[in-house]
């Protein structure tokens, strides 16, 4: 893992180096190890290294061609790189480092190399006798990359701090995203909260040449949606723990010490039986619990930790221990958002006990319907008074139930009354706090079939929440902690598969039924029959007593700055008056747009 920038179309050589070592310097949490830059007339390309593979300086960047026509600043993991290595036999290979693997597909294949990657990656590649860049960043968007143009040149970084580092782009809010970011707590790619500066989408890669940026996306999984299966429901369960299996093992390769998140739900409990079964040493394992019965999950952790012999460690966190970290978590963050405090507490607590890579299990849930929208479609869907009924009919339905239902039950059954009946309109009105975010859903392309498919929703979840809220995270507060995080989930080859297979393969009932009966007896009943519970801290109790004062300021701040008005706000300080807050995390989400637009300084 490492962080990688560049400015291309500066001609000022002076003015170039030194905005290339601000950047530099602005990822130094990124990549300790080692640091490095190219500045020539017209062009510099910058990287900061935390070493995985070959711990040696062979492997550091930037990276030349053996002509030196070709730059390579690269951040991520490609996992098959060693099988690749013999497609490029003959090759003076100078290191062991799967960058250098990189270096020497591009340079024989050309921009077709990208389809044998196996992996996490974003990576910019100039060519110096062309003067034209390719930037390229994985399948399911597991390693960001920032762009911007400026008067024709081109900034790039893996983070917003590092493009600002530069000096070239004024960070000034973008407040169209303000909106976005309130309903979906995020902003959606490519857009980010800053404005002038772009995500580079996923499944994409760009050519920047003569001033002009062109996208070209190379993979989608619903390419897969059209393929047909055979065989009987035993085989697909063996495809997907193969598939699985291989996903963990080639995850696994590693010259420095890893483990595992393990929560104790189905997805971590799922990586740790197989890590114990690919692998010849007992896995480590980490897991954060709480005083608060309702979010601890600490038992079912404790059960795979004994189950599998795993070197385990629990890691108690108290509301004065989270208030302690708070100030780092939050100045860590290059992008607002109200999960980033959760990942970078797990991350920094893996990291004091001395682990660089873990294993993660986002992706699960997307990929085999543990969100309650898969089960919320399907009843919908499926539905013959909802599905049939006129407009009309259904909002007074749904808003007749609201009137019922408590809270943020009622909120969602408003937003639901507004939404169409298919599965995008349901998605949208899902991951919307109320209609004025569905307008900053993009549809992607997809095209809904009349029958609903489950693997719809995958995308959508895989597109939306998963990119921009769960990977952002996990990138950006793993980092600053120098840790990598890996996620077997999100191998594209069982990403693939999974999404090719009908609803009939992926029964809800119950949840995620296809990846426990691929897992078969691995895991123990207690972990299959379990109540669902997301890595969530109890927000709804220390926003309104350890956090009270921190949300009042910074509730406060956003309404003195026009950022939200009293009215949208007043309802917010009220709710910091009860026991308990059932709202706390939507509360929280504001909260953290407030003290990192502050602390950043951000032009409002």
């Amino acid at each position: 893992m490492c962080g990688i920038n560049g400015i291309i179309g500066n001609r000022n050589q002076i003015d170039l180096k030194d905005r290339i070592i601000r950047m530099n310097r602005a990822l130094t949490h990124r990549g300790p190890d080692a640091q490095g830059i190219v500045c020539e007339n017209g062009y510099a390309v910058g990287h900061t290294r935390l070493s995985i593979l070959d711990l040696s300086t062979h492997g550091n960047q930037p990276m030349f061609s053996l002509d030196k026509r070709y730059i390579l600043t690269y951040n991520g993991e490609v996992f098959n790189f060693e099988k690749l290595r013999k497609k490029v036999q003959g090759y003076p290979f100078k290191s062991k480092t799967d960058t250098e693997v990189i270096l020497a597909l591009f340079e024989k294949y050309g921009i077709e190399f990208i389809q044998d990657l196996e992996g996490m990656f974003a990576i910019a590649i100039y060519d110096t006798v062309e003067n034209e860049t390719l930037l390229l960043r994985d399948r399911l968007g597991q390693k960001p990359l920032y762009y911007s143009i400026v008067d024709g040149t081109l900034v790039f970084s893996s983070e917003l701090r590092g493009i600002l580092a530069s000096k070239l782009v004024r960070p000034v809010l973008n407040k169209k995203m303000v909106k976005n970011y309130t309903s979906s707590k995020t902003v959606f790619s490519p857009n980010t909260i800053i404005e002038d500066i772009y995500s580079l989408p996923q499944g994409s890669y760009a050519i920047f040449k003569n001033a002009e940026l062109k996208i070209v996306e190379y993979w989608r999984p619903e390419k897969t949606l059209s393929k047909s299966l055979s065989g009987p429901y035993w085989r697909v369960q063996e495809t997907t723990k193969k598939l699985f299996f291989e996903a963990v093992e080639k995850r696994l390769v590693s010259d420095v010490p890893m483990g595992a998140f393990l929560s104790g739900g189905i997805d971590s409990s799922c990586i740790v039986a197989a890590m114990s079964k690919v692998s010849s040493s007992a896995p480590k394992t980490v897991h954060i619990s709480f005083d608060e019965n309702e979010f601890n999950e600490s038992k079912y952790a404790s059960l795979i930790a004994k189950k599998y012999k795993t070197d385990h460690t629990e890691i108690r966190l108290k509301p004065e221990d989270f208030l302690k970290s708070l100030p780092d978590a939050l100045k860590a963050m290059d992008h607002p958002s109200n999960d980033g405090c959760n990942s970078y507490i797990i991350s920094k607590k893996t990291k004091d006990i001395g682990l660089t890579v873990a294993l993660s299990g986002v992706g699960g849930d997307e990929l085999f319907g543990g969100y309650p929208v898969f089960t919320i479609a399907d009843k919908m869907l499926n539905s013959v008074v909802l599905s049939n009924a006129p407009k009309e009919l259904r909002r007074w339905t749904l808003n007749t139930m609201a009137l019922f239902a408590p809270g943020s039950k009622s909120d969602k059954l408003k937003t639901l009354a507004e939404a169409n009946m298919d599965p995008y309109g349901i998605y949208k009105a899902f991951r919307s706090s109320n209609t004025d975010g569905f307008d900053f859903f993009d549809n992607c392309g997809l095209k809904f079939d009349s029958i609903y498919s489950m693997s719809h929703i995958s995308i959508l979840e895989m597109r939306h929440y998963m990119s921009n809220i769960l990977l952002r995270d996990m990138d950006q507060m793993s980092m600053a902690n120098q840790l990598e995080v890996r996620a077997p989930f999100l191998d594209h080859a069982l990403v693939e598969y999974i999404i090719s297979l009908p609803n009939e393969y992926k029964p809800l009932k119950p949840v995620k039924k296809l990846l426990i009966d691929s897992m078969g007896d691995l895991l123990p009943d207690e972990i299959w029959d379990r109540k669902k519970m997301g890595f969530v801290f109890p927000f709804k109790y220390w926003v309104n007593h350890e956090l009270y004062d921190f949300c009042l300021e910074n509730l406060t701040w956003l309404e003195d700055h026009n950022i939200l008005d009293s009215s949208e706000i007043a309802p917010w300080k009220e709710s910091l008056e009860l026991k308990s807050n059932p709202q706390g995390y939507d509360l929280w989400n504001l909260v953290v747009l407030a003290y990192w637009l502050r602390v950043n300084e951000i032009l409002i």
